[in-house]
């Protein structure tokens, strides 16, 4: 049984960028709770 390393590393990269938008995300709005309420 072989792995399609190039499938599996484009998902994992996929699965990244989709985590780092997510906490990017996420801090945007901590900060912009911060300016708010400082």
């Amino acid at each position: 049984m072989s792995i399609d390393f190039d499938k599996a590393r484009d998902e994992a990269f996929r699965k990244l960028k989709a985590d780092r938008k997510k906490a990017s995300l996420d801090l945007a709005i901590l900060i912009d709770r911060d300016i708010k309420d400082p």
